[in-house]
């Protein structure tokens, strides 16, 4: 039997807005598999990017949970059916035991009617979730394109506050 390749995010650079690392990853389905360990198990904001009509419930829920075992704090998501993605997140978050408040859980956001640019935008800008959730901070973002290689490749070339810039450099260009 041979073994799955077990896909990796790769950083694509760092936002010296918010300061957050950011990493892609690009998933061929729902059901790739993918490892999140490199994030050094940090927590981290994310946008799911994927066309999710027509994806069986049980693999958005199983793709749901992969995010939040990982580590994720804040998921945003974007493309056609997000809003059900959005949707089965809040389930997996609150599972069967509804807790009495929102404080200290994960954040959930759906961007169906902008564009990738502006969802991306919220995801580095709003993107904070709750300090009780997120106590040693969120110092990453994790951007999932899920069988979409177009998207993938925007992604990739977004936009020039999204690119490779030495750590340091942006540090001290956000310290003057």
């Amino acid at each position: 039997m041979v073994n799955p390749v077990i896909r990796q995010p790769r950083r694509i650079g760092l936002d010296p807005i918010s300061n957050r690392e950011i990493f892609h990853i690009s998933l061929d389905s729902s059901t790739t598999a993918f490892d999140v360990s490199c994030l050094a198990g940090q927590q981290f904001v994310c946008l799911l990017v994927m066309d999710a009509t027509g994806t069986p419930v049980a693999e958005l829920r199983q793709l749901c949970s992969h995010l939040l075992n990982g580590g994720c704090a804040y998921l945003c998501t974007w493309g056609p059916g997000c809003e059900q993605v959005h949707d089965l997140m809040d389930e997996e978050i609150v599972g069967p035991n509804p807790p009495k408040t929102d404080r200290g859980c994960v954040m959930t956001t759906w961007h169906e009617d902008e564009s990738l640019e502006d969802a991306l935008a919220f995801l580095l800008d709003s993107g904070w979730p709750y300090d009780a959730y997120a106590t040693k901070g969120c110092n990453a973002a994790l951007i999932v394109t899920v069988g979409a290689d177009d998207r993938a490749a925007q992604i990739e070339n977004l936009s020039e506050r999204v690119r490779t810039v030495p750590k340091t450099d942006a540090i001290r260009a956000a310290s003057h």
